[in-house]
């Protein structure tokens, strides 16, 4: 039973998470791209906190998920008080009308969302190797592994998203 809302609380996560992410490219393409990643820094800033409290307290893996979404609610008021002094803003736009919304949701969940599934997977085979250990070895063992492995990891995509940060201020010169 509370895997299943585990698994809802993951799908709202991932339909607020592209609503956030319209913002983030729009605000990126109008020369505004560190108000988007302050957006995201703050989801994951309310994520963390709420992540410590909610474990210290015994919380599980559905509230988790719920701290996350809600991580992503509080950015998205962010973004449409930031929107609020633009003259271009999404909301003013195809992407800020509900209907278009909705049918981007429509989409989502249809056939495209077939895509999108079958990304998850990709991503779920790509931490595969954390399950994996934690299954053979225990917790210590994948512990170990994601304190050592992982940290050059994100090290390493960090420097590759370097490159890609560049990208708004090289289209515009």
């Amino acid at each position: 039973f509370s895997l299943w809302w585990a698994v809802f609380a993951t799908v709202v996560y991932l339909v607020l998470f592209y609503d956030l992410s319209i913002d983030r490219v729009a605000l990126t393409a109008i020369g505004m791209q560190h108000q988007a990643y302050l957006l995201q820094i703050a989801a994951l800033l309310i994520y963390a906190i709420g992540a410590i409290l909610l474990l210290m307290a015994g919380g599980n893996v559905t509230a988790l998920m719920t701290i996350m979404a809600l991580g992503i609610v509080i950015a998205l008021i962010w973004a449409k008080r930031l929107w609020a002094g633009q003259s271009f803003a999404p909301s003013s736009t195809a992407l800020g009308n509900p209907a278009y919304r909705a049918d981007l949701l429509k989409q989502l969940f249809g056939r495209q969302g077939l895509g999108y599934l079958a990304y998850g997977g990709i991503v779920l085979t790509m931490q595969a190797d954390v399950l994996f250990l934690g299954w053979l070895g225990g917790a210590e063992v994948a512990a170990e592994y994601v304190v050592l492995w992982k940290a050059a990891e994100v090290a390493v995509l960090m420097l590759w998203r370097i490159s890609e940060a560049l990208i708004p201020d090289l289209i515009r010169s």
